[in-house]
């Protein structure tokens, strides 16, 4: 899934995730909205400049963990992202 995101461009330090939502279990069963966490996986969709004494450990598609409360959640159509520091990406999948 490749979109195209035009509309946020993040500024030096920052990444743009995009949050993956959850709606069933392992099992099949179906999560009611009311009852879903915040989700903590995400694909990175844009990242900002890189500081040459901090470069980013990932890359644009990696799938990562951010913090449940950190960073600001942007709206955008049917997708929900995450404007966040690079630092507060906790890890990349390997």
């Amino acid at each position: 899934m490749n979109y195209k995101i035009t509309n946020v461009r993040p500024k030096r330090g920052h990444v743009l995730v995009e949050l993956q939502l959850t709606t069933k279990t392992n099992g099949g069963l179906h999560i009611p909205e009311a009852a879903q966490d915040f989700p903590v996986d995400a694909i990175v969709r844009r990242m900002g400049s890189v500081d040459h004494k901090r470069p980013f450990e990932f890359v644009l598609g990696d799938r990562v963990i951010v913090g449940q409360r950190t960073g600001t959640v942007v709206n955008e159509g049917a997708r929900c992202l995450k404007l966040l520091k690079g630092t507060q990406v906790l890890g990349v999948y390997v």
